[in-house]
């Protein structure tokens, strides 16, 4: 599921939970908010911005 967040996330970083999970085949918004949380944890995305109007970077291993 986590690849498919990063391929998600990279075509619609703006996306939220619930557009993630609408969009990501079995997944709940709980299965996407413990998946973020994990790839946040693994250097992999950050969020910039507001909660409601920010938007999310994947990070690549340079920065």
């Amino acid at each position: 599921m986590q690849k498919d967040i990063l391929a998600y996330l990279a075509i619609n970083p703006a996306a939220s939970r619930k557009d993630l999970a609408l969009h990501i085949d079995n997944s709940t918004e709980d299965g996407i908010k413990y998946n973020l949380d994990r790839l946040k944890k693994l250097g992999l995305i950050q969020r910039e911005g507001a909660a409601k109007g920010g938007h999310w970077k994947i990070v690549n291993g340079n920065e």
